[in-house]
C-alpha cells in the first residue's frame, strides 16, 4: 500500500479544527479569546492557544488534533481514512487567522449538501443484518421519505419540517467494521429525525431518543400501541433544544416520554428535559431498557431477536 504523502498529511492538518466540526453538524459559542464551548457536547472544548488548534472532549476521554479526532469519532482509528474523510469535499477550509470569531458560527440557512445513491442495498444490508431491523419497517420508512442512501453508501436519516421538506439528516456508516456517525452538512440544527402517528393537530405526547436508530427500534417493538403521538431524535443526549422546536409546532402536547439511553449521558438527558420543560409532563420510560440491563432500544431489540432465535433452535 502506498505511503500517504507529507504534503497531503500537512493539508489535512491544516484544516481548520472549528469550521471541519461545524461542517459535522456542530456548533460553538466563544468562551474566552482562544477557547470554544460546543453547544451540543458540553464536554467538547476548543483551544486555539498554541500552533495547531487542539479539542477535549472530556466526556470521552479524548484530546488531540483534527486527525485524532477523526480517528476516534469516525474511521476507527484507521489514519488513511481519517485523511481521506478530512479532504474528502476538497472544501477549503484552513484559516489565516488564530482562531475565529462569533460571525463563522454554522448558518442554519446553509444549503444542505446531500448526494443520494441510486441504490439502497448497503442500508437495507445494515440496517437488516447489523441493526435487527424488519425490511417492511425499512420499507415504511422509505416510503415515507425517511430513510436513504448516499453516494458513499452511509445510510440517511432524514428531517422534515413542518412543510415536509427535507432540511438536515444523520448519517451512519454501514460498514460494520468502521464506526462512523455524524449530520449532513447545512443541516438545520432546529429539527431532528421524527415520526408522526395519527392526527398531528392532536397529538398528546412527544416520545425523545438519542438516536434515529433508537427510534426505528422502538417503533418496530411498540408499532401497535402507539398512536396520536411524535417520535422525535434530537440526534444526541445534549441536544435537547431540537424538542422545542416541535412543542412550537404541536400544541396539544401534554407529555414529554424521555427514552434516551441507559447511561450516565442520558440520565443527564432525562434531568435536563425535566428541567426545562418543567411545564409538561416529563416522564422516564426506559423502564424496559432497565428491566433487560441494555443500554438502549436497539440493544433491546437485537437481545429479544436472539432470544425468540435461541427459544427456537432449543438452546
Amino acid at each position: 500500500m502506498a505511503l500517504i504523502k507529507d504534503e497531503i498529511i500537512f493539508k489535512a492538518k491544516a484544516i481548520d479544527l472549528k469550521s471541519f466540526l461545524e461542517d459535522e453538524g456542530f456548533t460553538f459559542d466563544k468562551e474566552s479569546e482562544y477557547n470554544y464551548r460546543c453547544k451540543e457536547e458540553h464536554t467538547l472544548l476548543l483551544t486555539y492557544k498554541y500552533a495547531t488548534p487542539i479539542y477535549f472532549w472530556y466526556n470521552k476521554g479524548q484530546k488531540g488534533s483534527i486527525v485524532d479526532y477523526v480517528m476516534s469519532n469516525i474511521t476507527g482509528n484507521n489514519f488513511r481514512m481519517a485523511i481521506d474523510y478530512i479532504l474528502k469535499d476538497g472544501i477549503d477550509r484552513t484559516s489565516t487567522t488564530p482562531h475565529y470569531n462569533e460571525k463563522h458560527v454554522a448558518d442554519e440557512s446553509t444549503c444542505l449538501d446531500i448526494k443520494y445513491s441510486k441504490e439502497m442495498k448497503h442500508m437495507y444490508a445494515y440496517l437488516c443484518k447489523t441493526r435487527g431491523i424488519k425490511a417492511t419497517i425499512i420499507k415504511e420508512f422509505i416510503q415515507k421519505g425517511m430513510l436513504a442512501e448516499d453516494q458513499r453508501h452511509n445510510a440517511l436519516f432524514l428531517h422534515r419540517n413542518e412543510e415536509d421538506e427535507v432540511c438536515g439528516a444523520d448519517i451512519s456508516g454501514t460498514n460494520s467494521n468502521i464506526k462512523f456517525k455524524g449530520v449532513v452538512k447545512g443541516s438545520n440544527q432546529k429539527y431532528g429525525f421524527s415520526l408522526k402517528l395519527g392526527n398531528d393537530f392532536d397529538f398528546k405526547k412527544i416520545i425523545v431518543f438519542e438516536a434515529p436508530i433508537n427510534l426505528i427500534s422502538y417503533y418496530q417493538l411498540n408499532q401497535y400501541n402507539l398512536d396520536n403521538c411524535l417520535l422525535l431524535s434530537t440526534g444526541g443526549s445534549s441536544k435537547i433544544n431540537v424538542i422545542e422546536t416541535y412543542l412550537n409546532i404541536y400544541k396539544s402536547v401534554e407529555t414529554i416520554c424521555v427514552c434516551t439511553d441507559n447511561d450516565c449521558a442520558g440520565n443527564v438527558a432525562y434531568i435536563n428535559i425535566k428541567k426545562q420543560y418543567g411545564k409538561y409532563n416529563v416522564v422516564d420510560s426506559r423502564e424496559k431498557l432497565l428491566g433487560a440491563n441494555v443500554n438502549d432500544f436497539n440493544e433491546l431489540l437485537l437481545k429479544k431477536w436472539y432470544e425468540r432465535k435461541e427459544k427456537k433452535n432449543g438452546t
